[in-house]
C-alpha cells in the first residue's frame, strides 16, 4: 500500500514512516497542508495518516479534498484535542476510516493500517464504529 503521512511533528513522522516501512508500505512525508496538497496532486494513494491539527491549519479540509483528488484514499485521522467528535469528523468526510487521540498507541494504529490493506473498509469503519 501507498502512504502519505501528514504530521507537522518529524518524530512522529520518522517513527510511523519506519513502521509502515517494515510493513512493506511505500510511504511519503508532508509536513504542512501544501506538501500535502502537492502531493495528492502529483500521485495517487492508497491511505493518509493525517495530523487533524497542523500549526493553525485544519487537516480536515484536507481529509475532504482527497476525496475529489484522490478518490478511495482512506484517511485516518490522529489528534491531540480532547473534543473532537469521531463521530462528527467522520460525518464531515466519508474518506475518514479512524480517528486516534495522541498519543497514539503505535499498535492501534498499525492494526487500522493492516485491516486496510487486508480488507474492505466497510470491515474497518464497523470495527471502530
Amino acid at each position: 500500500m501507498k502512504y502519505l503521512i501528514v504530521e507537522d511533528d518529524p518524530n512522529l513522522r520518522l517513527l510511523w514512516r519506519s513502521v509502515l516501512g517494515e510493513m512493506g508500505c511505500d510511504v511519503s512525508e508532508a509536513a504542512t497542508l501544501d506538501e500535502a496538497t502537492s502531493a495528492l496532486a502529483s500521485q495517487s494513494f492508497d491511505a493518509m495518516i493525517l495530523d487533524l491539527y497542523l500549526g493553525r491549519d485544519s487537516g480536515l479540509s484536507l481529509a475532504m479534498t482527497v476525496e475529489t483528488e484522490n478518490p478511495g484514499c482512506k484517511v485516518i485521522i490522529v489528534t491531540g484535542a480532547a473534543d473532537v467528535s469521531e463521530a462528527n469528523l467522520r460525518a464531515q468526510a466519508a474518506s475518514i476510516v479512524s480517528v486516534h487521540r495522541k498519543p497514539v498507541d503505535i499498535e492501534d494504529l498499525m492494526g487500522v493500517c493492516s485491516r486496510l490493506a487486508a480488507a474492505p473498509i466497510e470491515t474497518d469503519r464497523a470495527a471502530n464504529a
